[in-house]
């Protein structure tokens, strides 16, 4: 025989030998229907939970990264020395102070958002604003946009939007939208902002700007236009003129993200150093400082800064998902390796039969590797298959787009690397559980166990009941604090209050009259205007002297109002007397809140005059913005003139849709052409906390699905036990064990040992809740009965999985367990 002959010999023998595996463990599989549905439903769907929520950290991760320099790119952030806050933008002389002075600086982007607006094609005629094709967002820049971002243009020349006023460019969608499936190049659009409507020429059309993009837009147009609209957005104290040039010039116009691109060998250490020296020589008031931020850290590292027009990601969110993440998948792979040792101990016999007929360790190892392997394969699609048809209930519970592998065919690689890893884990295992032990020992129907391998598998069950004890135990924490931050008494009326906000050029022109047609509406019990309606994130601060010391100054909150709004919303009065408009003097007037009496350190308010005015009243502290802010200075200052929007109290036992519509009809018959919105106070609240109501929602998905998995791991491992403990069942049952006494002997093992899992879960999941709390100044405290709630709830989950299978057994007639002695 020669050697072509030989190795065709081995290649057959090879394929053959594969074949014989494929064929036993398909058999196998078949036979055991139920255990294997069991296996492949465990492991799908830990598999798919854990899938999906990678794929939500690599879209969290990936944000921003496909531009091209994004290395390169800077956002500017200003630092207040006074307030101790950051804002992410700044005046435009500094981005031109920054173009002409500091070098390595290629280019400076000052960019300008706005959604205050409605549009329409020029072509279309329409009725009132309302009719208008609806809001979206506008985005201004300069001719440096395209040369720093990667956005891709479509059609068009979009330098011709930055090159002159009134030109515009606009997203696929949009251009769909508008236009359907016609040129929109050349064709105007009409925008409506406070009363004023612009004509601009659509000069090019850009992709829809990406999902994983800090800066989104449906429309942009040139610096020109910001001007306008920063007219009719901004709100200034009346001691300033928003015209251009104050705008172009001025050091407290600080308005505008400013974004750099650096040359290529630039450090950003060494512009921030120049831009202190710039600042320091230019600011007139030396207050501010400049920092960079990097175009790749916005996204998640800005939950710190005021007023964003940029969403942010919550970072302290995605560590918490990276854990259950983790969990799920461990909790995924003991559970597979549990439940096919459970599968492999009912063949035990075939394998000795199998030693004994020459066997060798090798041949079991591969024929359990196969198995797993096959099993892990086959679950391997049935995952993809359920991310895909859970990935818009996912997208809409992440309130993201989720791209798991419709854009990067590599993360499917990923996926299977992973999938392969845990089925190599628990082939493994499987066989060196069953191979190493002795023949004799299993045909004699001996325990096929040893103490290091019960040790090991006791482990995996124990780090499956500490998996979602401890989750149940942050969860529990969790949801206590946002159902806190939902339920705590804001200091004022929250309830039956409707906000309304009108966008009208001729607002306050009409207000009284406004005002007193909403107080003739049924069911209205007061109505009142301010500039922002708590819960708001929005803020205005100014600077006021301290009592016997001019010199020294404190950042106080300004909050501007009409007179009846403190009485409106209810807020306590402390001290003195709330405004009223009979008195000519309360103009001149102001209320404070006590966090401000007593940083002033008065001991009595009522006789001081501050810089705002004579302080006429002190009410208790409220929260004007959400419970991650801690309560400040505050000063109440009535200024009709300053209202922007509207608050509405109703009584009870009225509806609210009925009040809402009421509203509605007193707006569009005063204000015809405005944009009217009227919401429920109640919702502000829950848009102000999506994040932690987000996670609660996260949180209470994946903690059920780590129970169910792990309760399907512990009922393989029930099905085990009763393997090897059959017989011993059946012996104390002869000797007059009843069925609860059997079932409290089999089962006090897993219930220590769960009591074990939670007194080391609680310290655990506290360590790390109480860091998650630490991010709000107003939380909960240490409550004993949320860890006695993990507890029980655990144990019912272990004595549900193990209880069925003990009983199965303990319900057995021992004469058909001991029939073999």
């Amino acid at each position: 025989m020669n050697n072509n002959e030989k190795e065709i010999r081995l290649k057959t023998g090879g394929t053959q030998m594969v074949v014989k595996y494929l064929k036993s463990s398909l058999r196998i599989i078949s036979r055991q229907k139920s255990v294997s549905f069991i296996i492949l439903a465990g492991l799908s769907v830990g598999l798919a939970s854990s899938f999906l929520i990678m794929g939500f950290l690599r879209t969290e991760l990936s944000y921003d990264r496909f531009h091209t320099n994004g290395d390169r790119i800077y956002r500017i952030i200003a630092h207040d020395t006074l307030h101790h806050t950051d804002v992410p933008w700044g005046p435009l002389v500094l981005g031109n102070m920054i173009r002409e002075e500091i070098p390595g600086v290629k280019e400076v982007v000052p960019l300008y958002f706005t959604e205050n607006f409605t549009y329409r094609p020029a072509g279309v005629q329409t009725g009132p604003a309302r009719e208008f094709s609806g809001e979206a967002r506008i985005l201004c820049a300069d001719s440096g946009f395209f040369r720093v971002f990667s956005f891709q243009v479509k059609a068009g020349r979009p330098q011709e939007v930055f090159a002159g006023p009134g030109k515009v460019a606009v997203s696929e969608s949009q251009a769909r939208k508008l236009f359907g499936e016609g040129n929109p190049i050349g064709q105007n659009l009409l925008v409506r902002s406070k009363g004023e409507t612009h004509s601009l020429e659509i000069r090019a059309v850009f992709e829809d700007m990406p999902a994983g993009s800090s800066i989104t837009a449906d429309f942009l147009t040139g610096m020109d236009m910001a001007f306008l609209f920063m007219r009719n957005d901004l709100i200034t104290n009346g001691q300033v003129t928003l015209d251009e040039t104050f705008l172009k010039t001025s050091w407290y116009a600080a308005v505008c993200p400013l974004f750099l691109l650096l040359e290529e060998k630039t450090e950003p250490e060494q512009v921030e150093r120049n831009l202190a020296e710039l600042t320091g020589k230019r600011h007139p008031a030396g207050t501010t400082e400049y920092r960079l931020q990097n175009l790749y850290d916005i996204h998640l590292h800005s939950g710190h800064l005021f007023n964003l027009w940029i969403p942010a990601g919550n970072l302290r969110d995605l560590y918490l998902f990276s854990l259950i993440g983790f969990l799920l998948l461990l909790v995924a792979t003991t559970n597979f390796m549990i439940l096919t040792t459970a599968s492999a101990m009912k063949r035990t016999r075939e394998s000795a039969v199998r030693k004994v007929l020459g066997a060798g360790m090798g041949d079991l190892y591969i024929q359990h590797f196969t198995e797993a392997i096959l099993f892990v394969l086959l679950a391997f699609p049935l995952a993809l298959i359920l991310v895909e048809i859970n990935l818009p209930m996912i997208n809409r519970l992440f309130e993201t787009r989720i791209g798991i592998y419709h854009n990067s065919p590599g993360i499917i690689l990923l996926f299977l690397l992973i999938t392969l890893i845990i089925g190599l884990l628990s082939g493994w295992y499987t066989g060196a559980f069953i191979s190493r032990t002795p023949p004799v020992q299993i045909i004699q129907g001996s325990p096929v166990s040893g103490r290091n391998r019960a040790i090991f598998r006791k482990s995996l069950v124990f780090f499956q009941i500490l998996s979602f004890s401890g989750l149940l135990t942050g969860t529990g924490f969790i949801q206590r604090q946002i159902h806190y931050m939902l339920h705590r008494d804001p200091g004022y009326h929250h309830e039956n209050i409707l906000k309304v906000r009108i966008r009208d050029d001729a607002f306050q022109t009409h207000y009284p009259a406004f005002l007193e047609k909403i107080r003739g509406i049924q069911g209205v019990e007061a109505a009142a205007g301010t500039l922002w309606a708590p819960p708001t994130n929005s803020y205005f601060n100014t600077q006021i002297s301290l009592p016997g010391n001019p010199e020294e100054t404190m950042a106080i909150e300004m909050i501007y109002m009409d007179y009846s709004f403190m009485e409106t919303m209810g807020f306590r009065l402390l001290q003195g007397r709330f405004f009223s408009d009979e008195r000519g003097t309360d103009r001149e007037a102001v209320i404070i809140n006590e966090t401000a009496a007593a940083r002033m350190n008065l001991e009595n308010p009522l006789s001081f005059t501050t810089d705002l005015g004579h302080i006429i009243g002190v009410v208790e502290d409220f929260h004007y913005h959400s419970l991650h802010n801690p309560f400040e200075p505050m000063a109440f200052v009535p200024d009709p003139e300053m209202t922007r929007e509207v608050v509405v109290r109703y009584g009870q036992g009225f509806p609210s849709e009925m009040v809402r519509q009421g509203i509605m009809a007193a707006a569009f018959d005063i204000y015809p052409d405005a944009d009217v919105s009227v919401t429920p106070l109640e919702d502000e609240f829950k848009r102000m906390y999506r994040e932690e109501i987000r996670l609660k929602k996260v949180l209470h998905l994946f903690t059920v699905l780590i129970m169910v998995i792990a309760s399907m791991g512990l009922f393989g491992l029930s099905m085990f036990l009763t393997e090897l403990r059959t017989r011993e069942i059946g012996i104390r049952k002869v000797f007059g064990a009843g069925m609860g006494r059997v079932m409290k002997e089999v089962s006090a093992e897993f219930l220590k040992m769960t009591l074990v899992a939670n007194l080391l879960a609680w310290p655990v999941a506290w360590h790390l809740v109480r860091g998650w709390l630490r991010q709000f100044p107003f939380r909960i405290g240490f409550e004993w009965w949320i860890f006695l709630t993990a507890g029980i709830l655990s144990l019912a989950v272990v004595w549900l999985a193990l209880g069925y299978q003990t009983w199965q057994a303990a319900r057995t007639n021992p004469a058909e367990t001991l029939k073999y002695e």
